[in-house]
């Protein structure tokens, strides 16, 4: 994210399963405004409490699935979300809805987490099951293109950019 920032803050972004916002410390310094998303209430007020007084940072409960919002961030981050989709509609349909948060020009940073049984296993493919079928099925999407990929120990981290 450094590199493509080239030194600057990205205007507006939006965190999608923030959880306690451990993520959300590393990314609030890049970021003129942050909105940061979970399902969970509890999750939510542990992470709001780490940020008062830092009124750049807003939280709100929505579920991927089933809540809207409003688009045009410059970058979006989904980090450890995406493996829930049990379905290929499901992801389908995540992933149109998550390209369509992001404005022309902005990005996608999609964190998945490896599990080492899922991550060779032929059948994976079809139920997009584990983390390099999970962040190539985003990355098929026909506005996005691909900017890098890092593969750690444990997640494989893929950052896309849409035209």
């Amino acid at each position: 994210l450094d590199a493509v920032r080239g030194g600057g803050r990205f205007h507006s972004a939006l965190e999608i399963g923030c959880a306690e916002g451990w993520c959300t410390e590393l990314l609030a310094p890049r970021c003129d405004t942050l909105l940061a998303v979970d399902f969970s209430t509890v999750a939510l007020a542990r992470a709001r409490s780490r940020f008062e007084g830092q009124d750049h940072v807003r939280f709100a409960q929505w579920d991927l699935y089933r809540d809207s919002l409003p688009g045009g961030y410059v970058l979006v981050l989904v980090m450890g979300v995406l493996e829930d989709c049990d379905r290929r509609p499901a992801l389908r349909r995540a992933r149109a809805k998550i390209v369509g948060l992001i404005r022309p020009g902005g990005y996608l940073l999609v964190s998945s987490t490896k599990r080492e049984v899922l991550e060779d296993a032929r059948w994976a493919r079809w139920l997009i099951r584990g983390a390099k079928q999970i962040n190539r099925f985003v990355s098929q999407a026909p506005s996005l293109r691909v900017v890098k990929e890092v593969e750690g120990q444990f997640y494989l981290h893929m950052l896309l950019r849409k035209d």
